[in-house]
């Protein structure tokens, strides 16, 4: 257990405190219930996920009954058994809700017009896999299956392809699959923070997944750029690196009469990035949330520059995918699991 789930497990703890303590006074019980709760957790990490939504309910429900304390209904907000049942049974239908929207994939299409000569370009984007988690080797098909549908002229992986609990037989079944998908078009990767590493867990260097993904013809872009028809692909290591290459140094020499797509796992510095003359940018990471509200929070505090969907700003462009997997657990309350379909034309 790493220090990341230790955390899980004590908020969780806390969590099942709160929920238990309403009802149970004998503490005997209610040590017995944590024990299990925690048991639970240690056996899969989506018991965290299920108690995040019962108390997210809770705390409505709490919230309800301050508003009403003082009005002549307040008796009915009394917390009780049969509510307490009520509102356990909704945490676990939106939790799978969850669990399911986890496992089934939509496809997202976006219509993209740059004030440049551009040659018609088609892109499959796919962000944060996540592989081992909810999607296994197998569902990696899909993205062969949208290939061969809607015949795009390339396919971006926007990073957080693998993370921390990827196996390495996923992995290894995962470069088949890249391999088929780089004979039917280009493939383009960057990678994401947790490749980079989470928990002490280092993906890249201890799967060696660069080095693999180019043998089985993966184009890697590590603040590099490569031409797809008219359009530059800027490819950039991810935020989360100290010093990473100035954007400006990578396009300096660039043609701006060509369009600059932006392929930046994080979405951030949509300021600067316009101010340099980028025309989209294309990013993950957010997983629009994952559980709901946590979406709302993080558009309430500014955290990332957009977090999930599109934005225009002009002469710049952005759209976020809530990515095909999900981190820690199979579950998503807040958005889809997508992959996006990106077409881009000039005026």
């Amino acid at each position: 257990m790493g220090w990341f789930d230790f955390i899980q497990l004590i908020i969780l703890l806390l969590m099942g405190y709160d929920l238990f303590i309403r009802l149970i006074k004998n503490k005997k019980y209610l040590l017995i219930i944590l024990v299990i709760l925690a048991g639970l957790f240690i056996v899969h990490r989506i018991t965290f996920a299920i108690m995040m939504n019962i108390i997210f309910i809770l705390a409505l429900y709490d919230l309800v009954t301050l508003i009403m304390k003082k009005t002549k209904y307040h008796h009915y907000f009394k917390m009780n058994l049969k509510k307490m049942v009520i509102i356990i049974c909704c945490g676990l239908l939106i939790s799978g809700y969850g669990i399911y929207n986890a496992h089934h994939i939509v496809t997202t299409h976006y219509d993209i017009t740059i004030d440049k000569k551009v040659d018609n370009t088609r892109l499959l984007v796919a962000s944060d896999i996540h592989l081992s988690t909810a999607l296994k080797p197998q569902d990696l098909n899909k993205l062969i299956e949208q290939t061969k549908k809607s015949k795009p002229d390339g396919v971006v992986l926007l990073g957080d392809i693998y993370d921390e609990k990827t196996t390495k037989d996923d992995f290894k079944q995962s470069l088949k699959i890249w391999e088929k998908l780089s004979h039917l078009c280009p493939v383009y990767y960057v990678e994401g923070n947790h490749e980079i590493g989470f928990q002490g867990v280092q993906p890249l260097k201890q799967l060696h997944v660069i080095s693999h993904l180019k043998k089985v013809g993966v184009h890697v872009l590590t603040d590099e750029v490569t031409q797809l028809n008219s359009l530059y692909l800027i490819g950039r290591q991810d935020y989360s690196i100290k010093n990473r290459k100035p954007l400006k140094n990578i396009i300096s020499s660039l043609d701006n009469q060509h369009a600059f797509i932006l392929l930046d796992h994080q979405p951030r510095d949509y300021k600067l990035n316009k101010k340099l003359g980028i025309d989209l940018e294309l990013s993950g990471h957010t997983h629009a949330g994952q559980l709901f509200p946590l979406k709302q929070v993080y558009d309430l505090l500014g955290i990332n520059d957009l977090n999930y969907g599109y934005k225009d700003m002009q002469s710049f462009q952005a759209i976020v995918t809530s990515g095909m997997g999900s981190w820690g657990f199979a579950m998503k309350t807040s958005g889809y699991s997508e992959m996006v379909i990106v077409d881009i034309q000039g005026k």
